[in-house]
Formats: structure tokens, C-alpha cells, sequence
């Protein structure tokens, strides 16, 4: 899944194997002032023609200002009737970021967008949205369901926030523009309600990147927040209360880097307590936070401490990229000179490595799911009980501390225990691979 933004869409691979995808299906994301009229940029001004809005932009500092064609002036108190019949013909449509989760707990996986806000005639912006399309029975997706969040939302992660035994998973969205992060509880139909906004104070300043795990390994999801701002970057730990609502973790975690473009929460140490990997745009390197299981983390002076990327890494994943049991990385560098991606495999625990005898514990065995040493049927079953373990099909997330399973029920190594993992044991089992 990949969200196009100079398309105006969400594109869609479906996965054929052997590493290839097929054509990408498009999901429009446009949709007018109403929330509901779909629209694209190009035709804003005939789709979304005759949607009103009677809202003053004031200043700060100021007592008055003016209606959204930017001529009429008008007071907070007054916009009802100065900005009545004030037409705004804007399309929301560019998506930045991507989820994929289950939000209305019918056990298909569903896709949330980040779309930008618009600028209106009197020059402000009008906050951003989420676009959630729900994947339907025949395997397409409904058209698009907006919610309001607020200004240039970019980050967007999704987990069962609030810990309702519904199913139904939530979102937090980071808004740069607004210096915040919405958590939103899911309303089982593709829209949202908002549970919490968590400040400046509290995120830091300008948030670019979210992660999600298990920090401090109480079984209640925790967020950890990047963000750069006019006092530099920083990374914050917010431990979540299982109610939608997360609290401050202090001290912050020590800083990737002046500019931390991604992090991304994996067991990347392999001693089954979840850690953080970070990249710097500055200096073109990924750093890894190690966890110690309380919400605290510290830079790993092991694991190269600073490895070098491509120019101006922007976005981070982490899987077993090579099977070996350990979790890697990718960064995808955007530059005019790169536009590639750099795959980092973990040489934590190898001869010559800085971390090499240093951590506890072995790297997982992929397919030994029940963590016996070998790999036969009776993984088949550990894997089942942990993809249909009652708590309405949620996609778990081994890799972030979410489950305490054995490791090695991940199976392919991509961070998550699902159905795919079933496949994958069986390959194991009889092909070794």
C-alpha cells in the first residue's frame, strides 16, 4: 500500500509471490468541504461547487479578520452572519501517509490515509483529515470516509489504542502544522471520535514520525513520537493507559540526530524487549535506542551505533530481510542524486561486529513457534492460536512487544503474526526456506 499524493490517491499492490506485485488498483481520496462529494483538485471548482463555509480566520493577536474569499472582514463572533453564503469550492485529496488495520472488527484488513489540508482565499489553512476506505467482502474497497484532524497531518499509526476487546483498531495521526498528535478511537464504520490531543509539550515540536509498541512491557500499547522544531530534535515516549489516552514518559529518550525523519519500534537487539530505530535526514544515518522494558531507552553504542545511509533517508521499515532471525532495516533516501533504498542487516551477536557477544539470548529460529527447538506441525498450531486468540482477529505485533509469544512464531519476519505466518511455518517444515 502506498499513498500517491501528486495522484490524489492510495495505490495497491496485491502481492503475487516470489516478490513480485500486480498492477496497482487506485483508491481516489478526494472529497469536498462536505466530507462526502468526491472531487479531485483539478475539478475542485464544479465538484465542489455550493459548499459553504461561514467561519471567520482571525489572526493571532487580533481581534478581527477575514471570511474565507479573504476580502470580508469579520470578527469570531460575528461569522455566521459577515461569512454567510461564503463559498469554498476546495478539494481535500493528497495523502501522505499510510495505515493498514482493521477498523470496524470485521477481520479484513482496512486502509487509513493522512490527507493535507487546503488553503483557503483569506490564506489560512483548514485542517487536515483521515481517509479510511473499508475493504469489502468481494476483496475491493468502499469509497472514502473522512474525519477532521488538524493542521498538515503526516505520521499515521494504527492499534487497538483502547484495549476495548472490540477489534476494532484506533489511530494516532501526527498534525506537524499544529505541533500535536491526535489519538482517535475508531467508530466501528470508518470514522473516528478524538480521545485525546496530546501538545507541544508533551510530543515536542513539528512531530514527523510515529511507533507503536510495548515499552515498558505492561501488555498496553505506548507511542513513541519524533519531531524537529526551532530547540532541535527529539524523540518522546508516551505510555499508553489502555483507555485511548497516553502519559508522558520521562526522560526522553536520547536524540538520533538533529533531524529525525523516521523511527520505527522493532526488537532489533533480539533480547525480546522492543527497541527503537531512528534515521537522521541531516547526517544520512540510522541510530538504534535499545529498551530495557520500562519505557526507557538508551543509544545502543553496539549494532555500529551510527550507520551510514543514502542521502536524506526519509522513511524506515524494519523485518528479517535475510532470514537469519534478526531484525533489519531499510531507510528510502530522497535526494536528486539517490531516490534508492539502503537495506542495513543486523550483525548484532556476529564475530567482528561491536555488539558481537554483548546481548543475551539467540536469535529467533523462524517456524519454531513454540519455541522447542524444531519445526514441525505442532508450530502450525502455536501460530493459529495466536492469529484466533479471541481478541477479535487483531493482526499481532511480535516484533514491537505486543504479544508474549516465542519469536520465532513470526514466521517470515515481518514483524507481525497473521495468516501469512501459517504459510510460511509449512515452508519451513518442508522446504527449509
Amino acid at each position: 500500500v502506498a499513498a500517491d499524493s501528486e495522484g490524489e490517491r492510495v495505490l495497491v499492490l496485491r502481492n503475487l509471490g516470489r516478490g513480485r506485485f500486480g498492477a496497482p488498483a487506485a483508491l481516489p481520496t478526494g472529497r469536498c468541504l462536505d466530507g462526502t462529494t468526491p472531487c479531485t483538485v483539478a475539478t475542485q471548482a464544479t465538484s465542489c461547487s455550493g459548499q459553504i463555509l461561514a467561519k471567520c480566520f482571525v489572526p493571532s493577536g487580533s481581534t478581527t479578520g477575514h471570511c474565507a474569499n479573504g476580502t470580508t472582514i469579520c470578527t469570531s463572533e460575528t461569522e455566521e452572519t459577515d461569512c454567510s453564503g461564503q463559498i469554498l469550492a476546495k478539494c481535500f485529496a493528497r495523502p501522505g501517509a499510510v495505515a493498514a488495520a482493521d477498523f470496524n472488527g470485521d477481520g479484513r484488513v482496512d486502509i487509513a490515509a493522512s490527507i493535507a489540508g487546503v488553503s483557503t482565499g483569506a490564506g489560512d489553512v483548514l485542517p487536515g483529515r483521515v481517509a479510511v476506505f473499508l475493504r469489502q467482502a468481494n476483496g475491493t474497497y468502499g469509497s472514502a470516509r473522512h474525519t477532521v484532524v488538524e493542521n498538515a497531518p503526516l505520521a499515521i499509526v494504527a492499534a487497538n489504542l483502547d484495549c476495548d476487546g472490540q477489534g476494532r483498531d484506533d489511530l494516532a495521526v501526527a498534525n506537524q502544522g499544529s505541533d500535536s498528535v491526535s489519538v482517535l478511537r475508531s467508530n466501528g464504520d470508518g470514522t473516528f471520535a478524538l480521545t485525546q490531543r496530546l501538545s507541544a509539550n508533551q510530543v515536542g515540536q513539528q512531530p514527523l514520525s510515529l511507533g507503536l509498541g510495548d515499552f515498558d512491557r505492561d501488555g498496553k500499547p505506548d507511542l513513541a513520537v519524533s519531531n524537529t522544531g526551532t530547540s532541535g530534535s527529539s524523540v518522546r515516549v508516551l505510555l499508553g493507559r489502555c483507555d485511548g489516552t497516553f502519559t508522558p514518559k520521562e526522560p526522553s529518550p536520547p536524540g538520533g540526530g538533529s533531524i529525525v525523519r523516521a523511527l520505527v519500534a522493532r526488537d532489533f537487539t533480539g533480547d525480546q524487549i522492543v527497541d527503537l530505530g531512528v534515521v537522521n535526514e541531516a547526517d544520512n544515518s540510522m541510530r538504534v535506542l535499545r529498551g530495557v522494558g520500562n519505557g526507557q531507552f538508551f543509544l545502543f553504542a553496539s549494532f555500529g551505533q551510527v550507520d551510514g545511509v543514502s542521502t536524506r533517508p526519509i522513511a524506515l521499515a524494519g523485518g528479517d530481510l535475510d532470514g537469519d532471525g534478526r531484525y533489519d532495516a531499510a531507510t528510502a533516501n530522497k535526494f536528486s542524486t539517490s531516490n534508492n533504498l539502503s537495506v542495513l542487516l543486523n550483525c548484532a551477536r556476529d564475530p567482528g561486529c561491536a555488539s558481537a557477544g554483548q546481548l543475551p539470548g539467540a536469535a529467533a529460529v523462524r517456524g519454531d513457534a513454540n519455541g522447542d527447538g524444531l519445526r514441525t506441525a505442532a508450530d502450525l498450531v502455536s501460530v493459529a492460536r495466536e492469529v484466533m486468540d479471541g481478541d477479535g482477529f487483531q493482526v499481532e505485533d511480535i516484533a514491537r512487544g505486543g504479544e508474549q509469544a516465542h519469536p520465532g512464531v513470526d514466521a517470515n519476519g515481518d514483524g507481525y503474526v497473521n495468516g501469512q505466518d501459517r504459510t510460511a511455518v509449512m515452508r519451513w517444515i518442508f522446504r527449509g526456506v
